[in-house]
């Protein structure tokens, strides 16, 4: 997969079409920091707005949770990964982070119709 963005996941030897845009998964990330829902409610969430598909079978919600972590995380695998540690807020920060991701782009990214979380963390 070197070079190549993925735009599906694999859930139990299905391929199911994501939303890889970097505004869907920041909807995701901001209800992972909301106090207010629980940790079901929080993979739901993440369940809804990832998979375009949302027929996928009970039994495959744990493998749909785990490859869609995999996603946000951009490919990284528990193996690669420190543990987490909150360093920003994207809602909170929202007027810092983006001026900043501009000039590395060189571009107004929310400007931009469609761009792929992994190129969005990539600046």
């Amino acid at each position: 997969m070197i070079g190549r963005l993925p735009s599906t996941l694999e859930v139990g030897g299905k391929l199911y079409k994501i939303r890889t845009d970097f505004r869907d998964i920041l909807t995701i990330m901001l209800a992972f920091s909301d106090p207010e829902l629980d940790e079901r409610e929080k993979y739901a969430v993440m369940l809804t707005i990832l998979y375009e598909d949302h027929d996928i079978p009970a039994e495959d919600v744990p493998e749909a949770i785990e490859r869609a972590i995999w996603f946000l995380d951009c490919g990284q695998t528990n193996e690669d990964k420190k543990p987490p540690r909150k360093v920003m807020d994207w809602e909170q920060d929202e007027s810092i982070l983006f001026p900043s991701i501009n000039k590395v782009a060189g571009k107004e990214v929310r400007a931009v119709e469609h761009m792929h979380w992994w190129t969005f963390m990539g600046y």
